[in-house]
């Protein structure tokens, strides 16, 4: 084989792995354009674009919600992970240790949060509760700076009315897990959303119930 055959090849070579190399990055970002493409143009209910949504979206709102996710208001749960389940016969199996759920030490849940344990939820929202937390604000320098306006127009109070006698209607179908005995507080920061290992015919029940059965 002459030298100048063999360099054509190898010439040849060189073109094809160049050109093959330049259409797959072009169909790689093509690719990724499909899977992770955005939305461009103006909105047609609002006077803005999807930029703009788009950044709000992901520099204001995002922000503020995460953090409201790591407060003890949202991070905190009581739950009585020992009850039984009133759908069905489960054996409570994982595959994984991590499927578990880690309870909190008492002792780490702020009091803020525990409340007292033989109060009921609404306690708080009482004239008695509210009297039990008044504070002496004579010596307050900054008086005006906190004043609070608690006026309310006779309107707002007989929309206030219609909404107390709309909720004293509604059956009250939500079971308040505080006072379950055996609930206990669970840190929602040290059990995040991740694959636990929890799989099975157990497992397989509760997805299909999600997914397949209408809970409207």
């Amino acid at each position: 084989m002459s030298m100048s055959l063999l360099l054509k090849i190898a010439v040849f070579i060189c073109l094809w792995s160049s050109t093959f190399a330049y259409f797959y990055s072009q169909n790689n970002g093509n690719n990724d354009k499909l899977c992770f493409c955005q939305l461009e143009g103006t909105i047609d209910d609002c006077t803005c674009n999807v930029d703009t949504v788009d950044h709000f979206n992901n520099m204001k709102i995002y922000p503020r919600l995460n953090s409201l996710l790591s407060s003890d208001y949202f991070r905190f749960y009581k739950v009585n992970l020992k009850q039984q389940c009133p759908f069905w016969a489960d054996d409570s199996r994982c595959a994984m240790k991590f499927c578990s759920v880690q309870p909190c030490d008492e002792r780490d849940v702020p009091e803020g949060i525990k409340g007292f344990s033989m109060e009921s939820p609404a306690f708080k929202y009482t004239k008695d509760a509210q009297k039990s937390a008044i504070v002496d604000c004579g010596s307050d320098l900054n008086a005006e700076l906190s004043y609070l306006n608690t006026s309310i127009s006779d309107k707002a109070h007989l929309g206030f009315q219609l909404w107390a006698d709309h909720d004293e209607a509604q059956d009250n179908f939500c079971i308040l897990d505080d006072h379950q005995e055996g609930a206990e507080y669970v840190d929602l920061s040290l059990n995040p959303e991740r694959y636990t290992g929890y799989k099975g015919d157990s497992a397989h029940r509760i997805w299909r119930s999600i997914y397949l059965e209408n809970c409207f």
